[in-house]
């Protein structure tokens, strides 16, 4: 588990006259873990050039370092700075959609995003929950007929989605009879319609128990119609 007590974001026009590498290290010496490289004025090639320079210092003390990009940034930039040594991840400007596409494109990395409001706070914690939608449909469409079930944790939470075929509704299954069982056992609960339905919960540690729950419940359903 990575610790972000102790999260240094950079502006190297305040180090002067020392290095930014030199001030980053001594942050991690003294309990910093977590580095955003925050330097907007970068070309693509000398933000590269920073985080190489800045892996050195940081990855003996076991350091993450996440680079700022812009609202604008296109995948070749991205694709290039998430090949870089010493890039964990990504910290993304207050864009749900741009969040949304660098989880798909970087599963993989750490992802940090700004957030303005309470509102937009809730709207970058849901979009994990929206990706789990997108990968149902995926999986619905290249499986018909079928039934989905995902299951994913994502900062302390847990995400559920149970997708179903039209067909299936009239052999007695009910996505939010479904999604609700299995989102009791994760102190949660969820709603949706008969061929797709939703849950939130908050305990993580339950999450294997409860897609038993869901498939057990799918399997009876099935074998009983």
């Amino acid at each position: 588990m990575i610790d972000f007590r102790f999260y240094l974001v950079t502006d190297r026009t305040q180090c002067a006259p020392r290095s930014l590498a030199s001030v980053v290290h001594d942050a991690c010496v003294t309990g910093v873990r977590a580095v955003q490289l925050r330097e907007k004025d970068l070309s693509e090639t000398d933000l590269i050039t920073s985080a190489t320079r800045l892996l050195d210092v940081m990855r003996p003390k076991g350091a993450k370092l996440l680079v700022n990009v812009g609202r604008f940034v296109d995948d070749d930039t991205a694709l290039l700075l998430a090949a870089s040594p010493g890039v964990d991840g990504f910290h993304l400007p207050d864009d749900v959609n741009l969040l949304k596409a660098f989880r798909q494109l970087f599963p993989g990395h750490l992802l940090g995003a700004s957030a303005h409001s309470p509102d937009r706070v809730r709207e970058a914690r849901d979009a994990g929950a929206d990706d789990l939608l997108a990968l149902s449909d995926r999986l619905m469409q290249a499986h018909a007929p079928a039934a989905v079930v995902l299951g994913a944790r994502d900062d302390g939470r847990v995400h559920l989605v149970v997708n179903l075929d039209r067909s299936l509704i009239e052999r007695g299954l009910d996505a939010v009879a479904v999604v609700r069982e299995a989102a009791s056992l994760v102190g949660g609960g969820g709603g949706g319609r008969p061929t797709m339905a939703r849950a939130g919960g908050k305990d993580p540690e339950k999450l294997p128990e409860a897609l038993a729950v869901a498939e057990r419940a799918l399997l009876d359903a099935l074998g009983s119609g």
